[in-house]
């Protein structure tokens, strides 16, 4: 993005919304504040992707990330399956 949020946000959806294409959006640091969250649309219609252990482990039980605390609270118990959920 290289500090230019803005400019990613018209791109994905004005300038090449006719574009059926996926897409990832990688910031590095810390998530900003809503009110200063030029993306906050943009991640409240589709998400965020994670790849921590908890993710993954919500992903492969079809759980949303309202578990995600209490996944990461027990991540022994989800590791002690042999060979992990996986």
């Amino acid at each position: 993005m290289a500090n230019n949020e803005f400019a990613v946000k018209y791109r994905l959806l004005r300038e090449e919304s006719d574009r059926q294409f996926l897409f990832l959006v990688y910031h590095e640091g810390p998530q900003p504040e809503d009110m200063n969250n030029w993306l906050l649309n943009v991640l409240l219609a589709h998400g965020a992707f994670h790849t921590d252990q908890a993710s993954i482990y919500l992903g492969g039980l079809g759980l949303g990330p309202e578990y995600s605390e209490l996944v990461q609270d027990h991540l022994e118990f989800f590791n002690a399956v042999k060979g992990g959920m996986g």
